[in-house]
């Protein structure tokens, strides 16, 4: 019970990264004893500041009073609370995790910005040693050498079309350098490829489309999104979170 207090709090104190934060707002959505306790969480966090704020003015309207009599104010009493009491009815309890999310939301193009920021600043390289070209194209990546990361990655692909991890690593040179147009266009061939066990095109569409937020991008993106949740494809769990902020 302690750990789950203390990754709750974790996320309301800012201590989650990006990625960490959207499974947690995910987890909010999907698991309904998970949401209770986040909400009762922020329904005692919300007690407690008022009652030590009752105890400060009480505290200092006690201090005033005895002050000309010269007897020193009583010390504030540690306030004691319980960590966990019976949930109050389920209704009001999901109402108060719907409210903070509502007003402490981001929006979806933030979010995506985020998601870019996190989970692509850096790719991995395996572990086998071999320096090919998708592992060549992976260490430019990582020093920012963008042109020279996206040539590896788009001659590599060419020459041996079934390598969709150099298809992916091309479309997301294409997104951090915020070429969106060559940026759907590959995660459309993408989300088109047979064969594969997880495939992140369609999430990597939506990604796409919300950074780039021109007129009609938003409704484009939310529907992929909707998509990847209903067919559970890579990035569902952070899609669901996501079409909460729309």
């Amino acid at each position: 019970m302690s750990e789950l207090i203390e990754y709750i709090e974790d996320y309301f104190e800012n201590r989650l990264d990006g990625e960490e934060k959207h499974l947690f707002e995910a987890r909010c959505v999907k698991d309904e004893s998970f949401a209770r306790d986040v909400a009762f969480y922020i329904a005692q966090r919300k007690v407690l500041k008022e009652e030590l704020l009752r105890q400060k003015v009480a505290f200092w309207t006690e201090g005033e009073s005895k002050e000309g009599r010269g007897d020193h104010p009583a010390p504030i009493r540690k306030l004691k609370i319980r960590r966990w009491i019976p949930y109050a009815v389920a209704a009001s309890v999901l109402l108060a995790v719907l409210l903070y999310f509502t007003q402490n939301s981001p929006s979806p193009r933030r979010l995506a910005g985020e998601y870019i920021a996190t989970k692509y600043s850096h790719l991995s390289q395996t572990m086998d040693g071999s320096v090919d070209s998708l592992q060549q194209g992976i260490a430019a990546y990582n020093n920012k050498d963008y042109p020279k990361a996206l040539l590896l990655f788009a001659s590599l692909y060419k020459a041996h079309p079934g390598n969709r991890d150099a298809l992916k690593y091309a479309g997301i040179v294409y997104l951090r350098t915020k070429n969106y147009v060559k940026a759907l266009e590959t995660f459309e061939e993408l989300a088109h490829a047979q064969g594969m066990l997880s495939n992140p095109g369609l999430f990597l569409q939506a990604v796409t489309l919300l950074q780039r937020n021109a007129p009609g991008d938003k409704k484009l993106a939310k529907e992929s999104l909707e998509t990847v949740v209903q067919q559970q494809l890579e990035g569902s769990e952070v899609a669901a979170a996501w079409l909460h902020n729309f």
